[in-house]
């Protein structure tokens, strides 16, 4: 632009052209009026002067410009101001749409061509949690690259998990707020970090979870990129089961699935399939409006069939069209109780037994009474539980099913079933006496881990000092 301002001093210097003499004249009516002729030849004058002044306006905007010229040190390229990146690599669900994966990668690859001697880089993959891949504290060129490729490209392909990006944030902020290192701890050739950059590589999905964000104080000096891939354009539908107080196997209970459809679907016509174990597809159509969902119970003919997966077509992302699960099943527990007990003697423990087993959805209870002086073959059982003193060979066929891995339990009612403890724990001496005292006993110890009483592992049942007892046996 200052260049132009040349042509100021030589359209003046050519207007300034006037002629110089004037002569004086009577009279000019007797004169006709005519045009001065148009000088298409003329040129100025007083080149010297015209130069002299084109050179100061030359002058005056290369002092306008401030030109400076740089000139590269060697030494001060060693000194370059160091950066720590960290990339945050979104491996959720929505990551296996079309090639989008392969986009991420991509953007990690040129995220370390950006990288230079000294540099710092983590890299981090999330979904529901938060997975460190790799980390290199000083940048080596294609080594440093290798190794960050290693873990890269073991990640073949994303999961099927949500994005918890809030999460994934927050550990990277206090990662880098908590491993930077003080002045006093650089080496002497070792430069402080001028840049602390994270960037999110994410198709960020309205889903992401930002919650653990919101309570964090973000540290200073970090700043956060979004690296935003994909365009989804064309919507996208997806299943999940709704919760259920009522278990599938009930007889007229069937479970409920929630189809949605993002607020840009192609269309509101979904097909609902279900795909039994015999190779049969079953099929339903569901109208679903774009930015909307709707909750279809599975109809009771596809309940009754032995169905192992559901699915629905009619968008164009399929990658959570899909729902896998096991029908629950009813199972049948075999319990066989030794002891003379009768079953409607409320003071026996085999009426108990039948009370605390109950039928449910899942198992189905069975429970048998032997006597312990029979002297027929013992029934095969999940759960042996022993009431009273047992004979031979009952006895005997006892100890051995214990011996191959049968899990029995002894409720301990006489001191004449020492003999028997004995006999299947294969020790000799074993006493069982009646303990009574003036004062309550209380229970010193529980092994809750143990399966038997997993139960009471929660809090609200694992307080027994309210039990009291005066009378018990002593092993």
């Amino acid at each position: 632009m200052g260049a132009l301002a040349l042509a100021i001093p030589i359209i003046l210097h050519l207007l300034h052209d006037r002629p110089k003499n004037k002569q004086e004249f009577g009279s000019l009516m007797f004169l006709d009026k005519t045009k001065p002729p148009v000088d298409r030849k003329r040129r100025p004058s007083h080149l010297l002067l015209l130069l002299l002044r084109c050179l100061a306006l030359l002058l005056l905007a290369f002092v306008f410009a401030r030109p400076f010229v740089t000139v590269d040190d060697p030494a001060d390229a060693a000194q370059r101001d160091r950066q720590w990146i960290t990339v945050l690599l979104d491996r959720s669900a929505s990551m296996q749409r079309g090639d989008l994966w392969e986009q991420a990668k991509a953007k990690v690859q040129a995220t370390l061509d950006q990288l230079g001697p000294g540099d710092r880089f983590s890299l981090i993959a999330f979904d529901d949690s938060t997975e460190p891949l790799a980390e290199v504290k000083s940048w080596l060129g294609s080594r440093s690259e290798a190794e960050v490729n290693v873990p890269l490209e073991r990640l073949a392909k994303p999961g099927f998990g949500g994005s918890n990006l809030g999460q994934a944030l927050v550990l990277a902020g206090e990662s880098i707020e908590g491993d930077e290192p003080v002045a006093d701890e650089l080496g002497a050739d070792e430069q402080p970090l001028a840049r602390r950059e994270i960037i999110v590589i994410s198709d960020l999905q309205k889903g992401s979870r930002l919650g653990d964000v919101q309570g964090y104080e973000w540290p200073t000096g970090i700043k956060v990129t979004l690296e935003q891939i994909g365009e989804d354009d064309q919507g996208n539908a997806g299943i999940e089961q709704v919760a259920s107080r009522v278990p599938w196997a009930t007889a007229e209970a069937a479970p409920s699935f929630r189809i949605s459809n993002s607020a840009n679907g192609i269309g509101d016509e979904l097909e609902f399939l279900a795909h039994t174990a015999t190779g049969e597809t079953l099929s339903q159509t569901v109208h679903v409006p774009p930015g909307r969902s709707r909750v279809v119970e599975l109809p009771g003919e596809w309940a009754r069939k032995s169905v192992d997966r559901l699915a629905i077509r009619g968008d164009v992302a399929e990658f959570d069209n899909q729902f896998h699960f096991a029908q629950n099943r009813q199972q049948t527990v075999h319990i066989v109780y030794i002891g003379q007990d009768k079953p409607n003697d409320a003071e026996g423990s085999l009426f108990y037994l039948a009370s605390a087993f109950q039928q449910s959805t899942t198992l189905d209870f069975q429970v048998e009474a032997v006597s312990g002086k029979s002297s027929g073959p013992l029934p095969e059982a999940d759960l042996y539980v022993i009431g009273d003193t047992v004979d031979d060979p009952l006895a005997q066929a006892l100890g051995q099913a214990i011996e191959d891995g049968a899990t029995a339990l002894m409720v301990v009612q006489s001191p004449g079933q020492a003999a028997n403890l004995g006999q299947w724990l294969g020790v000799d001496g074993v006493v069982i006496r009646d303990i009574a005292s003036r004062d309550y006993a209380l229970l010193e110890s529980l092994k809750l881990d143990h399966p038997v009483l997993a139960v009471f592992r929660d809090a609200r049942f694992s307080d027994f000092t309210n039990l009291h007892f005066w009378k018990h046996r002593e092993l």
